[in-house]
């Protein structure tokens, strides 16, 4: 994106939407945000969030934490939202849990993975109800749906028949007084078996075990065939791509898609090259091999890896209508229903 008002700052204007929308802070409101330490480093936004804050009349208090930090819970009634922020750690999930379940008051509580310029610049670049809305609209509808048909001119054609007693997960950075809202935010997903087909990953990766490659995928595709949800054959002329492609098929269930993905973040505007949810949100489609994203027990495989294989460009159709196209979600063949579905779960990541 090439912004034509050069003194016009992404990062701070995602910032705000940020504090005002999705963490609907006001002039008075408190905040604190535990920053996990690993991630303190020069390109953070710690100090641009610090004097925005500022500048809106919001309280913020920091806080460096590491895991095994013991879990302090002593000043958190002071503060109206809890922020824990880091690249890819999941600090105090299981106190922080708990501490919700036990705590009545009034404070909200947050995680936002990616902590970056990055994730501030596009994945706020949207506010909160825009993209609740259109995440609304495709999960009432995609749950009404009989078969999913994804395609692209590099040949994707991959056929989906949702599973009707499958867990939908729809990510829009709610809190729901259960678990934390989590961010980035922007996808839609759930399972199915019956999913058939040849998909192209030409987007990017993304998954839950360190890789420090470029995960942009342009020039280096990645080929998948499917038969009944499970990765028959796979193809990539990147031998390290391939490498880890052949080690995660490999392993038990490492070849079965345990997740199908739509993102729905339209601001997101372009794929990041480490591994991130950033890409995961860019508006199109991605399926998710290894590790299925559900909680209930008819899903009774396991597999410790995730890999996230993501398009750059399809088109998706719900039974025949034409929903998806050009990396935009086409709002009049979305039709908002009388009674909108509820998704299961909030975050796909803790």
């Amino acid at each position: 994106m090439v912004y034509q008002d050069q003194s016009f700052d992404p990062v701070g204007a995602g910032i705000s939407i940020f504090l005002s929308s999705y963490l609907n802070l006001r002039r008075g409101d408190k905040i604190m945000l535990r920053v996990a330490s690993s991630d303190l480093d020069a390109e953070n936004p710690l100090r641009k969030l610090v004097q925005i804050a500022a500048d809106l009349n919001i309280t913020l208090t920091t806080e460096t934490v590491h895991e095994s930090d013991i879990f302090d819970c002593s000043t958190l009634v002071n503060f109206d939202v809890v922020v824990y922020a880091s690249r890819t750690q999941s600090v105090h999930k299981r106190p922080i849990l708990e501490y919700i379940k036990s705590e009545r008051r009034t404070t909200r509580f947050y995680r936002i993975f990616d902590f970056s310029n990055e994730i501030f610049e596009q994945c706020f670049s949207v506010d909160q109800f825009a993209l609740e809305s259109i995440g609304s609209a495709i999960l009432s509808n995609a749950k009404n749906t009989r078969t999913v048909r994804v395609t692209s001119d590099s040949g994707t054609n991959l056929t989906i028949k949702p599973d009707r007693d499958a867990d939908w997960t729809h990510s829009c950075g709610m809190y729901d007084g259960v678990i934390p809202g989590v961010f980035p935010s922007g996808e839609i997903n759930t399972f199915s078996q019956n999913i058939s087909g040849k998909f192209i990953a030409d987007g990017s990766l993304n998954m839950n075990f360190p890789f420090d490659d470029d995960v942009r995928l342009q020039g280096r595709e990645i080929m998948l065939e499917i038969d009944e949800g499970k990765v028959r054959n796979f193809q990539c002329v990147d031998p390290l791509l391939f490498k880890m492609c052949e080690t995660l098929m490999s392993i038990d269930n490492g070849d079965r898609v345990g997740e199908i993905g739509f993102g729905t973040n339209e601001g997101v505007h372009s794929f990041v090259p480490f591994r991130s949810h950033i890409n995961e949100r860019v508006a199109g489609f991605h399926i998710g091999c290894g590790s299925p994203i559900q909680r209930k027990e008819y899903v009774r495989w396991k597999c410790p890896l995730h890999v996230d294989f993501i398009s750059a460009t399809v088109k998706i159709y719900f039974d025949d209508a034409l929903v998806f196209a050009n990396q935009r979600w086409l709002r009049t063949a979305l039709p908002t229903p009388i009674a909108p579905a509820r998704a299961d779960l909030f975050a796909d990541a803790l």
